[in-house]
């Protein structure tokens, strides 16, 4: 990972953390790795901020997803999504999914089952605007306090 890479990542995450009222809003952390992967196996981590709109029907949040081995993975994305454990929900932001590829942006879909308290299985596809930026999918677990 460049050192761009990295910065970037620590950045997207202190946002994430910092963004959102502490008493509102729910954090969740997910430990995952992409399915079929083509760059190989890459393990990521994410880091889920909900960030509340008053009167909104729907969840607002922001993810940072950040590779824990492999190369270069990353992606940063803003979402909208259905309320509760079980839940579907579509974002937007920028990342690179390729490990030889380019950073640019990207479209997010995800969707989450619980499967016990505060425990949820979590699938997440990503899909870059141009073909450098690469396509992604993410099964993992999420977990929330």
């Amino acid at each position: 990972m460049s050192h761009l890479h990295k910065v970037l990542s620590v950045a997207a995450i202190a946002v994430c953390v910092g963004a959102a009222p502490a008493a509102a809003a729910a954090t969740q952390y997910t430990v995952g790795t992409f399915v079929p992967s083509s760059a190989g196996t890459t393990v990521a981590g994410l880091l889920t901020q909900e960030l509340p709109v008053p009167s909104a029907s729907l969840t607002t949040q922001a993810t940072a997803m950040v590779p824990l081995s492999g190369r270069g993975r990353y992606a940063l994305t803003g979402e909208v999504r259905s309320p509760g454990n079980l839940h579907v929900g579509i974002g937007a932001g920028v990342g690179k999914l390729e490990r030889d590829g380019k950073s640019g942006f990207l479209f997010s879909g995800l969707a989450g089952v619980p499967i016990a308290e505060r425990l949820s299985l979590t699938g997440r596809f990503y899909q870059g605007v141009t073909q450098p930026v690469g396509t992604g999918g993410m099964l993992g677990l999420q977990f929330g306090v």
